[in-house]
């Protein structure tokens, strides 16, 4: 029998400090009944450049109401109504109320472990309201790296980016598929009242509705 001498990968306490207060402000952001979270999405796939996309997002979450925008596309999220409007094919979709779950989130502990034994290793520079805090593991099935810029003075995230593996590829660095996420807006215990007003996307009508000024023209689909 032989008995391996080469240790189990293990974080240091001051490590493992560093990653539960990056967790945290995740897990303030997306158990809050009020944020605003707004930026970009840069995606990169070498093995199709034509396939790189730039779009806008936007998620705002109220109470049991939820926002979500991308280029395109808006989803609603109303207490008597599920909206989603298309803009591209100028279409209004209306469904019956949906409950909207807070994301699902990991106990820090929990999430620290699975780094661990996925054998990421974390390098931080910078410190207090300028920090940048990667998880890089360069053999990883999934995702190589995991970085993030963020002020934990404040909690607030300023920067996502992520290293995707390619699985038709997975030990060629350069095909990996790249996101890179600037965030514009953090604000956790805030909310954009404006977004979850009702009359901003549907105006009553005898015993339905009809789409709001602005999208006089868009299609109305009705499932209610």
């Amino acid at each position: 029998m032989v008995t391996s001498t080469v240790e189990p990968f293990k974080y240091s306490v001051e490590e493992k400090d560093v990653l539960r207060r990056v967790a945290d402000v995740f897990q303030k952001a997306m158990m809050n009944e009020r944020v605003i979270i707004s930026g970009s999405i840069d995606y990169t796939d070498p093995a199709d450049t034509a396939g790189s996309v730039h779009q806008e997002f936007k998620y705002c979450r109220k109470d049991n109401m939820c926002y979500y925008k991308t280029d395109s596309n808006e989803v609603i999220a109303l207490e008597d109504v599920y909206v989603v409007i298309n803009h591209t094919s100028r279409q209004i979709y209306l469904a019956p109320p949906r409950k909207v779950e807070a994301p699902l989130t990991v106990p820090n502990d929990s999430l620290i472990n699975t780094w661990q034994q996925d054998g990421y290793k974390l390098t931080m520079a910078g410190a207090g309201e300028d920090s940048l805090v990667q998880l890089k593991c360069d053999n990883h099935i999934s995702c190589k790296l995991y970085g993030y810029k963020l002020n934990f003075t404040t909690g607030k995230i300023s920067e996502i980016n992520l290293r995707m593996t390619d699985l038709d590829d997975p030990l060629n660095p350069a095909a990996d598929k790249v996101y890179h996420c600037p965030i514009s807006r953090w604000e956790v215990g805030k909310a954009d009242d404006d977004l979850f007003v009702k009359h901003r996307y549907l105006i009553k009508k005898d015993n339905g509705y009809v789409p709001a000024k602005q999208y006089a023209d868009y299609e109305l689909i009705n499932k209610l």
